[in-house]
């Protein structure tokens, strides 16, 4: 079993590297493998138009496919784990609905004040982080105030709909224009974030990731009942907590960045559990991290896969996701049955 899983985690790893490659080479501009490897060796001149290409666009467009694809993937196993349903995703807290109003009150508020141009060419991802953390400070009052678990998703539900509220009576009085600009932010893309922000973008995730591995028991813990957890004396509570906030700031952040990316977090935590064949987080958190980095890229490279052309992220994934996550449900019913 051991053997098996090392050598899946070795497949999955030259999947990624391929992945990553196909990502360096395809686009509007095609890179020819010799002047990739070039580049790589940096004995290409600054001068060269495939040195601005890879170095100011492809790479950072990598980079932000690994942090989203592995963010999203870690915070739906968190929430899976957590509430112990297989539906569950990194959404259910409602804090891309707080990125969501944010971004709306942004881009469709100027019915009620005015926005300076610098403010909307710089200000979405601000708005986003405000809202998500208007969201995530009332789930975490509220969630000190109840014990159980369904309360919490309750509250998510809740807020989702309060924030679906506001955006239609923003979407009612506000200008075709700016209606378009939100709903192109809702479509997700993977090629927004360069330059200082890049910078930012990297290292708040990267903080999430790591944390997400000081959960390794405790998740485990979880997967045997809450009962069982309290039997070993694992504080719920802080548990609770710490889940929360750690999924809310890896999904959050990649929602602000990116806009709000669907079906990673609730498919990939599906796929690692099937490729890997455990319910072990030691296992599972790495797993997932590496199988969402490879569909982040993946998806990436359908969007662009045609010049002429280019899709919506979400439509990609949604495209794979959906099918996907109904095939595992319909293989879990089944061996329940039997």
């Amino acid at each position: 079993m051991k053997n098996q899983t090392s050598s899946s985690l070795v497949l999955m790893i030259f999947v990624m590297v391929l992945s990553m490659t196909l990502l360096m080479i395809w686009g509007s501009v095609k890179i020819p493998f010799p002047t990739l490897v070039a580049l790589l060796k940096g004995q290409l001149a600054a001068e060269s138009p495939f040195y601005k290409i890879f170095w100011d666009i492809r790479i950072p467009k990598i980079i932000v496919c690994l942090f989203a694809g592995s963010a999203l993937a870690v915070s739906g196993l968190f929430m899976q784990t957590f509430f112990q349903n297989p539906l569950a995703g990194p959404f259910v807290l409602g804090v891309h609905s707080g990125s969501s109003v944010g971004v709306a009150v942004l881009l469709m508020g100027s019915a009620f004040f005015t926005i300076p141009d610098g403010l909307l060419e710089h200000g979405v991802t601000f708005f986003s982080i405000m809202g998500a953390m208007g969201i995530l400070g009332l789930l975490l009052i509220l969630s000190l105030k109840v014990s159980g678990k369904v309360y919490i998703l309750i509250f998510g539900l809740l807020f989702s709909y309060l924030s679906s509220g506001i955006i239609n009576i923003l979407f009612s009085i506000s200008e075709s224009e700016k209606i378009k600009s939100y709903l192109l932010w809702t479509l997700g893309s993977f090629q927004r974030v360069t330059g200082s922000d890049l910078i930012i973008y990297s290292g708040l995730l990267s903080l999430g990731l790591a944390l997400s591995l000081l959960m390794i028991k405790p998740l485990n813990s979880l997967l045997a009942g809450d009962d069982y957890a309290r039997s070993i004396g694992v504080n719920l509570v802080k548990i609770r907590i710490k889940i929360i906030l750690i999924t809310a700031l890896l999904s959050g952040i990649v929602t602000a960045y990116c806009g709000p990316v669907a079906f990673l977090g609730i498919m990939v935590p599906h796929v690692a559990k099937r490729i890997l064949n455990t319910h072990d987080h030691k296992i599972l958190i790495p797993g997932c991290m590496i199988i969402g980095a490879i569909f982040a890229m993946l998806a990436e490279f359908f969007a662009n896969l045609f010049p002429a052309m280019s899709f919506p992220i979400n439509s990609i994934l949604g495209l794979v996701g959906a099918p996907t996550i109904l095939l595992f449900l319909y293989k879990r019913r089944s061996r329940d049955i039997l």
